[in-house]
């Protein structure tokens, strides 16, 4: 009983002396859309669809290594659960987009049959680049921060029109910005898997584009 008491006291002195608000926890620290402008890439809030269930609205993910989720993980003086040799990688599906409209959530406002995600890979103009390199910065800051391992890209090739276009230049600034964090071959905090879908190969695309990445 005593020991319980001395438990319990400890743990309340910590938390008069690190409080946490319950703004803090509820504060917006992904890369999803959470206002126009927030973060500066967004066009839109991203506004989930009425009654899904899978596309919560932006908000405080926890930032736990996603690794600590794997059986028998256990936590280094880092915070890091570096005894778990499981390599943890995102998938990613770069033809999501944002079309004219800056309303979100709706059926009737979709961008190439798809629901807007308060960005886009789409650009027609160097503003527009600069706004795409920032929205897939953004993601992959995002995965780091939780400890994923990687990210494989979900490819279409190139030349590609509608919602395949903005595949293409995304997979390739994935590439790109994930090959700037590496120290040296192989001494990467994150990888890049390119996963070349089907449609490469029924539209006969295979042959013609799969020397890009080389």
């Amino acid at each position: 009983m005593q020991k319980f008491l001395c438990v319990a006291v400890a743990l309340f002195v910590v938390f008069l002396l690190f409080p946490i608000s319950s703004s803090a926890q509820i504060t917006q620290n992904t890369s999803a859309c959470y206002a126009a402008n927030t973060p500066s890439y967004c066009w839109a809030q991203f506004v989930p669809k009425s009654g899904s269930e899978f596309n919560p609205s932006a908000g405080e993910v926890s930032t736990v290594d996603i690794h600590c989720l794997v059986p028998y993980g256990t936590k280094d003086q880092n915070g890091r659960c570096s005894n778990v040799t499981t390599k943890i990688f995102a998938h990613l599906t770069p033809w999501f987009c944002h079309g004219p409209s800056n309303v979100t959530g709706n059926n009737s406002y979709l961008c190439n049959g798809h629901i807007q995600t308060g960005y886009t890979y789409a650009f027609s103009n160097r503003s527009e680049l600069d706004t795409m390199k920032a929205a897939v910065n953004g993601q992959l800051n995002d995965m780091q921060s939780r400890s994923m391992d990687g990210a494989v890209v979900d490819w279409y090739g190139g030349s590609q029109t509608g919602t395949n276009a903005l595949v293409d230049p995304a997979t390739m600034e994935f590439a790109e910005n994930l090959s700037l964090r590496c120290t040296a071959a192989q001494n990467c905090p994150m990888y890049f898997v390119l996963m070349e879908d089907q449609g490469i190969f029924s539209k006969q695309l295979h042959d013609k584009h799969r020397g890009r990445l080389r």
